[in-house]
């Protein structure tokens, strides 16, 4: 009798284990579904949105997904969430080919033309609009200074906030805006970082292209 009972135990601990592995499995395989069903469409966003390019890498670096593309003979970072919503495109300029308008805003926030580093800068394209992500330094400190395409300085970073753009969202770094006055021009927090600038809307209506 009790030969019987332990062959019965023995079954249903079989079953069990058979069981939570197939869950097991089926868990593993939907989630490697759901990873590869991302991949597809942040690389269909990229093609549709950036047409002819040419997607060089994919990885996953602190939740977000991030896709590496050539666009136009240019190496463009695309930053997905984790759910696969697209949060901004980052690509490298030269301080030589920042427009005109964006060097006159910072030449009026107190930065010469050296201040401004010579390679590390970014053009950041979000669903807010163009801008740049402009390393500068002042009083012997170096900040990264996020200006729209008309050269108004919106706010500033250390290198570690920035991150090369790999934070959350937009929505929790107020100001984001491509051209219109809709910060608020009471926000001094970082004028100890400008020499001299005290939140004035100083920026050239100009030329404001820029060539990517």
């Amino acid at each position: 009798m009790k030969t019987l009972h332990h062959l019965y135990l023995a079954l249903a601990c079989g079953l069990m284990a058979i069981a939570c592995g197939f869950t097991a499995n089926t868990a593993m395989a939907a989630d490697g579904n759901s990873r590869g069903h991302k991949s597809e469409n942040v690389a269909a966003f990229a093609r549709q949105k950036y047409r002819g390019c040419r997607i060089l890498d994919r990885d996953t670096d602190n939740g977000f997904i991030e896709l590496k593309i050539r666009h136009k003979n240019i190496e463009k970072i695309l930053l997905f969430s984790p759910s696969g919503q697209w949060l901004r495109t980052l690509w490298d300029i030269r301080r030589e080919q920042l427009p005109e308008g964006v060097v006159s805003g910072l030449r009026n926030a107190g930065f010469g033309f050296r201040d401004i580093d010579d390679n590390d800068n970014q053009v950041v394209e979000s669903p807010k609009g163009y801008f740049y992500a402009i390393q500068a330094r002042a009083s012997g400190h170096d900040r990264i200074y996020l200006v729209n395409r008309r050269g108004k300085v919106l706010r500033s970073f250390t290198d570690d906030e920035w991150n090369d753009g790999r934070f959350p969202d937009d929505r929790k770094h107020h100001g984001w805006d491509d051209g219109e006055d809709h910060f608020d021009e009471g926000d001094d927090e970082w004028d100890d970082h400008r020499g001299g600038y005290r939140g004035e809307d100083h920026f050239d209506e100009g030329d404001d292209e820029w060539d990517d």
